[in-house]
């Protein structure tokens, strides 16, 4: 194993977001990781590098543990878990889902390989305890991406798409399905280089004995020598980069602690709008007052009859003393009663969350898309409904403002 150690440029960044994401927390006590692979599938493929983005002495470090050799997996993983269990917070993108579950398979495939050599299997078993221990330490920022996603029209969030959208320089590096070839030729080239620096002659030496995962028909001779040099520069800056990928993603910090609910909430009357308040970071939403005409629908319509004499409906402890004639069961196209008055439109996702999915909803039409509420109902929300209606008017706000949001 090798570690390679660099100086990040991301310093600011770091001590701003960190500082958003975990106020009570020492910058000391936070890692963000990355691991690269040969495979997206444990079971055909190792781990050949770790990285680590840890701040020390004001200074933001990466390091980079890398096997020269497939036989040096279980050491940089061991040597992973040490250091990871030192940390308080592990922030990742994907870490919960990939990389941390990886490990842990590869773990158990290690074990199996290895069945036969006890100590081997007590240590492995060792270390798949400790990373279960870490597990509970992760942050994972694709989670707070992924929850906000559909209310902020990304596209995707594949890590290079959401690097450009959040101001990274994204460089073409290494793909993740050329991993497995390129690191194979870099055993090689290793290899290679150390056959000329005895013999000087490139010579067929044959295949390469411990790429194992899958076994590739690469000979040395058909190996530039250099190309070792090339994807080691190439994968420990795309490495580095991935891990201060997750810095530039934490530029949404202040959503995500929103999400949380942590902040203060303000209606301003004169004009109307929402004044929020997080540590350092303020917003002023403007609401719209809208004088219109609409149809308040009942979620409850199984409650309903609808008069079509009257285009309304009416609720059966009052409708069942009318004649039969005159109404049939409502439907929830029916279920509604016109109404008038000062409305402000309201984001759809608020409209549509689990904690509003029984209210009625005030709308011009049963189709329509646009939500509203009246103007005195908003005033009479209580703090948690307001915080939630702010939270989804600022999801609104960033869609068409992304900048006026990250840190």
């Amino acid at each position: 194993m090798k570690i390679y150690e660099f100086i990040s440029n991301e310093n600011e960044l770091y001590i701003k977001t960190t500082d958003t994401l975990f106020p009570q927390l020492s910058k000391e006590n936070i890692m963000v990781f990355d691991i690269d692979t040969t495979s997206f599938e444990a079971a055909n493929g190792c781990v050949f590098l770790i990285g680590t983005l840890t701040y020390e002495d004001n200074t933001l470090i990466s390091r980079h543990y890398f096997s020269e050799s497939i036989s040096e997996e279980t050491e940089i993983i061991e040597k992973f878990l040490d250091i990871a269990g030192d940390y308080n917070v592990l922030l990742s993108f994907k870490g919960e889902s990939f990389d941390i579950a990886f490990i842990g398979k590869r773990i158990y495939e290690l074990k199996k390989q290895n069945s036969q050599d006890r100590d081997l299997c007590d240590k492995l078993s060792f270390l798949y305890n400790k990373l279960q221990n870490i597990r509970s330490r992760s942050y994972d920022v694709f989670n707070e991406i992924h929850a906000i996603k559909p209310y902020m029209d990304f596209t995707s969030t594949k890590l290079d798409a959401l690097r450009a959208k959040f101001g990274q320089k994204v460089k073409e590096r290494v793909s993740g399905e050329n991993i497995s070839k390129f690191y194979v030729e870099h055993i090689a080239a290793n290899k290679l280089k150390s056959l000329l620096e005895i013999t000087g002659k490139p010579e067929n030496v044959g295949f390469i004995p411990d790429y194992d995962p899958k076994p590739i028909e690469d000979e040395l001779a058909h190996i530039d020598p250099d190309a070792g040099d090339r994807f080691l520069e190439n994968i420990l800056a795309r490495n580095r980069e991935n891990m201060e990928a997750v810095l530039y993603l934490m530029r949404l910090s202040h959503l995500f602690v929103m999400r949380q609910g942590h902040f203060n909430i303000c209606l301003e009357t004169d004009p109307i709008s929402l004044h929020i308040q997080e540590r350092d970071f303020s917003i002023d939403i403007p609401l719209e007052i809208c004088e219109l005409d609409l149809k308040i629908f009942y979620t409850n319509f199984k409650d309903y009859y609808y008069f079509p004499a009257e285009n309304m409906a009416v609720h059966k402890s009052v409708a069942e003393f009318t004649d039969t004639g005159s109404k049939k069961k409502a439907t929830s196209k029916t279920a509604y009663r016109k109404v008038s008055g000062s409305f402000i439109r309201i984001p759809n996702a608020y409209a549509k969350s689990d904690n509003n999915k029984a209210s009625n909803r005030y709308k011009t039409d049963y189709e329509a898309e646009e939500y509203y509420l009246p103007v005195d109902d908003i005033k009479r929300l209580d703090t948690e409904k307001l915080k939630e209606l702010a939270y989804y008017c600022v999801l609104d706000y960033a869609k068409e403002h992304l900048k006026s949001v990250l840190i």
